[in-house]
């Protein structure tokens, strides 16, 4: 039997069921107020796999203070254009050191590594000369190579990863340059058909290597040019907001914090300042601004609610859960980490832990979690961008980037206005609050949007600050083999049917979500879709099926699968076994954090 520390906490990856860990072996663990380890020949006691670690220390943010190491070039708007050239000088310097190497390594490799390399080096020539154009069109043509090696399998090793690093910023240094010239970029980039088909695979390749189906879905409808675009979001033809999201995703995929260009992080938030300054957010036009964003005037008298505040409370109609399906729930005062291993990861069964999510445990309180004030309190983290998706399941209506304050204002806002609406009308059904006395009542329509599988914890490090790790990760999680990501959205939020490739421990901060979820074995009876790039260990699977409005005439058998099901609230953690099925519904605003590993 595998050592209980090397186990969980070992440096390269292992298969976690070759080892099952019993409460009488001799390396076992009692966790409680403290920790107790007998008869481990392992010097080092691991105390975070009782209490958590801070995430702000964990390995997996190291990359963090390297990547906004130079943020002090685009804080000062006098300083943006001599940080665009410090930003240029830099990675032409560090690509005539390295991308001669990376293409060499990139040429062994069938069926796209030629085509790769030599775009790569023509992208760094025009760099190098200050040819905009056409260092837009080799790095487009770079990571477009990127993306069809990955339609047959994962990149072969790390000079993949680098390459596609360095022709986003190829891409960024060139569309900075030229920022002053509008008329030169629309005369070298939309209006040029095969190129403009080319810029539909820039987000392909983080999003099909590593992201939820959710994101694959609308990588491929921007392809197929299929999106409506809703109000402040980018024009069409502007692709650089993507870019950069690009970027801070393969920043977070990066396992050796030293292996980061120190010009990478500057390059994202020059790109993301100059996107902001091209497109306000913070117009009094009101066709800039959601339409259904009317703030509602609560009865006089009721205690003031600020609408910065997610629903502490569950709305009426929320779904009853049936005693037979019920996820157990179990404190985690009495979940020891080889219990939780023992009970529930080596057998694939799902369970809700309570109590992890405290101020004791490293996370901050609920009523912090709340308040969504947080994520505006500065103007830098207010100006931040983040892909946000509109609709819910069965109402896709596309997906862009937006500032992370346009979409608390304009969008999580009116969601906690809306409850708090409800909740006053239910309780005065029969007062309609005049004009003398406060305005009428109307509860406002949701406009449903979501901030799915973010990087916000990288993006905004001050953050990490208020959260550890769980435990329950059992010190396997990764920057190459796991991830951390921010789920923050409207009521009426949904995720499709899908498994993932990883453990999976979703921790619900603030606002309420049902859960449903179907085991390995029920995957007949679901109409899964064929894998995205199955070629690749990180394949995500969907079902065709709406799960709460099946149609049972084009998906008969679904009557057959058997599920289980939970509503998490504030401080729930859910753990979701590798390979189970799960369909996610927010009932109210709703934050959540989710932990994957392998």
């Amino acid at each position: 039997m595998s050592e209980i520390w090397s186990l969980f906490d070992s440096e390269e990856p292992v298969e976690l069921k070759d080892a099952i860990l019993r409460k009488n072996s001799p390396a076992a663990l009692t966790c409680g107020d403290g920790v107790n380890v007998s008869s481990t020949p392992r010097k080092r006691v691991r105390t975070r796999l009782v209490t958590g670690e801070i995430a702000s220390e964990h390995p997996y943010f190291a990359s963090t203070s390297i990547l906004w190491r130079a943020h002090e070039l685009v804080d000062d708007s006098s300083t943006t254009d001599g940080g665009v050239r410090t930003f240029v000088a830099s990675l032409t310097v560090d690509a005539s050191r390295r991308a001669g190497t990376i293409a060499e390594s990139l040429r062994g490799f069938q069926p796209e590594g030629s085509t790769a390399a030599d775009a790569l080096l023509r992208a760094r020539i025009a760099f190098a000369a200050s040819d905009w154009p056409m260092t837009l069109l080799s790095a487009v043509e770079c990571m477009s190579a990127h993306s069809r090696q990955l339609d047959v399998g994962d990149w072969p090793n790390y000079s993949w990863h680098l390459s596609h690093i360095f022709a986003l910023g190829f891409y960024i240094g060139a569309r900075l340059s030229m920022s002053k010239d509008v008329a030169l970029i629309e005369q070298n980039i939309t209006k040029t058909s095969a190129f403009d088909s080319r810029l539909a695979h820039i987000a392909t390749a983080e999003a099909m290597e590593k992201a939820s189906y959710a994101a694959c879905e609308l990588v491929g409808c921007t392809a197929a040019g299929k999106l409506t675009r809703p109000c402040g979001s980018f024009p069409g033809d502007l692709r650089l907001p993507r870019v950069a999201m690009e970027a801070l995703s393969m920043a977070t995929l990066v396992h050796d914090a030293s292996m980061i260009p120190t010009w990478l992080g500057t390059g994202i938030l020059l790109a993301e300042k100059q996107c902001v300054e091209m497109k306000s957010w913070k117009a009094k036009n009101s066709a800039s601004q959601n339409p259904n964003n009317r703030l509602v005037a609560l009865s006089k008298g009721r205690k003031h609610i600020s609408p910065y505040m997610v629903p502490a409370t569950l709305p009426c109609g929320s779904p009853q859960l049936s005693p037979k399906r019920a996820v157990s729930r179990q404190p985690s005062f009495s979940l020891s980490v080889p219990d939780f291993f023992n009970r529930f990861v080596l057998r694939d069964i799902p369970v809700v832990i309570t109590g992890q999510m405290s101020p004791a445990h490293g996370w901050s309180s609920p009523e912090q979690w709340r308040d969504l004030t947080l994520l505006v309190a500065s103007k830098d983290m207010e100006d931040r961008l983040i892909p946000v998706e509109f609709g819910g399941f069965g109402d896709r209506r596309g997906g862009d980037i937006i500032t992370l304050g346009h979409l608390v204002n304009e969008y999580l806002v009116p969601s906690n206005v809306e409850h708090s609406s409800s909740s006053v009308a239910l309780e005065r059904k029969s007062s309609i609050v005049n004009s003398s006395g406060g305005g009428s009542l109307k509860p406002c329509s949701v406009s449903v949007a979501y901030m799915s599988q973010h990087a916000l914890f990288h993006q905004c490090p001050d953050l990490q600050k208020m959260f550890s790790i769980p435990p329950y990760t059992l010190g396997r999680l990764q920057p190459d083999t796991g991830a951390i990501n921010a789920w923050i959205g409207t009521k009426g939020t949904s995720t499709a049917l899908h498994r993932d490739p990883y453990m999976n421990i979703l921790a619900q901060t603030a606002g309420y979500k049902y859960v449903r979820l179907y085991s390995a074995d029920q995957t007949k009876f679901l109409y899964a879709e064929p894998a995205l790039r199955d070629g690749n260990k990180n394949s995500f699977e969907r079902s065709l099926v709406a799960v709460e409005a099946p149609d049972f005439q084009l998906f008969p058998l679904f009557a057959r699968a058997k599920y289980a099901e939970t509503v998490l609230g504030p401080g729930d953690m859910l753990f979701i076994p590798k390979g189970t099925w799960h369909h996610v519904r927010s009932l109210t605003t709703s934050f959540s954090i989710n932990f994957w590993w392998k």
